[in-house]
């Protein structure tokens, strides 16, 4: 009696989606007699395509017939299929071959293949090492570091772009196939990272929703074709994506002075303290303090740039808890010396009452001083402190004058800040005339 054994291997295992699959089908006569019409047929999983057998089939692509099997014979089938590229990644391929012969033995194999798409590398524009891409469903290709300056700047988001920009397509999926895109970057990046790509046809630059941000060096997109991040904006089973990761610069910068109320003439110490606290590094950092007018520089440690006394370049600025501190010491204006005269006249009849008053006191004033941050990746921050510049007391004088009649009146005015002194020269003539009122009540 024949007896009949069937083993089945694949490779490679796993596959990518879109690669090619061999099968290897052994079968062999482990009985004492010969098998007569051996048939060997195959169940292909639904995700694959036939490509090829050694030996070709006896009918169909998956079919071979042997007419006799001697025993302790074996015999090879060799056969290549087409892993369909829109199968999802972590797919597990089904496949199982059967044996039989006339003389009524069979026996089965299964084999089972698992496709996983291998990662698409590149180095990154920025030269800061290897991005990987990876996706659940087809296949990445063309895959491209690309410089951020070779993209429009209307539009585009105030972030850095440490590893740059990436271009790549995906294809041999179904129209309208959705997509998660795995980007391992060469460094961790910071929650608050967003995916931004440049996509004329949505008029720019657009944010593309991430699903991992956990800190890490490892972000997932999501990608649609035809819809939302596909640049040709067609349904035509092609995804063309252009973007990368961006990071929020974080730079800050403090302001305070001392003391918070000062006399006129007095020194006022500002503190400026300034960081980075981001996850990239900042270039081409300047800060530049705006003083009040009437503000006299006095010194500053460190001392501002040559030829100025108020602008600082700092250079770069690492990532990180990169910080520096200024303090400057300024003069704010002494009192004023005001010298004032004022000469005028009043002329009236019937019911008069001039009113005047008259000081030669200086009220307290705020300063208030702003200083600014800039930065080559991010816009002008600011910060500011507000110092409060005492008053001088003076000499005060009210004058009030009423009646009624004829009134005329000549008056000289002067005024001194400076000794506080008021001085006022005045002549009235006044007529006194009695005021009839007349009060009618409507009735």
């Amino acid at each position: 009696m024949p007896g009949l054994s069937i083993t089945k291997t694949s490779s490679p295992n796993p596959v990518a989606p879109n690669g090619t699959l061999n099968y290897s089908i052994r079968v062999n006569n482990t009985g004492n007699a010969t098998a007569t019409n051996v048939t060997v047929t195959e169940n292909y999983d639904e995700n694959v395509t036939f490509v090829a057998a050694v030996p070709a089939p006896s009918s169909g692509d998956d079919t071979w017939q042997f007419p006799t099997l001697n025993v302790s014979e074996t015999s090879w089938i060799n056969i290549s299929v087409t892993v369909n590229a829109s199968v999802p990644n972590g797919t597990v391929l089904h496949n199982i071959v059967n044996v039989s012969c006339d003389e009524g033995v069979t026996d089965s194999d299964t084999e089972d293949t698992t496709v996983f798409a291998v990662p698409v590398c590149v180095e990154t524009a920025t030269g800061t090492g290897i991005a990987c891409f990876d996706t659940d469903s087809g296949t990445i290709e063309d895959l491209v570091a690309v410089d951020e300056s070779t993209l429009p700047e209307e539009g585009k988001p105030e972030l850095v772009f440490p590893h740059g920009l990436f271009s790549f397509n995906i294809t041999g999926l179904t129209p309208n196939q959705t997509v998660v895109v795995t980007i391992t970057l060469p460094d961790n990046v910071p929650v608050g990272t967003q995916y931004w790509k440049y996509q004329a046809s949505e008029g720019g630059w657009i944010r593309i929703p991430m699903g991992s941000d956990d800190g890490d060096n490892e972000i997932t997109i999501t990608l649609v074709d035809g819809g939302w991040g596909d640049d040709d904006d067609i349904a035509n089973g092609v995804i063309v994506d252009q973007g990368g990761p961006g990071v929020p610069p974080m730079l800050a910068i403090e302001k305070s002075s001392s003391p918070t109320t000062v006399a006129p003439g007095g020194n006022i110490a500002y503190t400026i303290i300034y960081s980075n606290e981001g996850r990239v590094d900042l270039t081409n950092v300047t800060i530049t303090e705006n003083y009040p007018e009437g503000i006299t520089f006095i010194s500053a440690i460190p001392a501002p740039d040559a030829g100025t006394n108020n602008i600082w370049t700092i250079g770069d600025l690492p990532m990180g808890t990169a910080s520096g501190t200024i303090t400057i010491t300024v003069k704010v204006p002494d009192s004023r010396d005001l010298a004032f005269t004022e000469s005028g006249g009043v002329t009236g009849e019937g019911f008069v009452m001039v009113s005047k008053d008259i000081s030669t006191e200086q009220k307290p004033y705020t300063l208030k001083n702003v200083v600014t941050i800039t930065c080559a990746e991010k816009g002008a921050v600011s910060a500011s402190a507000s110092t409060t510049v005492g008053g001088v007391p003076g000499t005060s004088m009210s004058v009030t004058e009423h009646g009624s009649g004829i009134y005329e009146s000549e008056e000289l005015l002067n005024l001194e800040t400076k000794n506080k002194s008021i001085c006022l020269q005045k002549s009235t003539e006044a007529e006194s005339i009695p005021l009839t009122l007349i009060l009618t009540h409507g009735g």
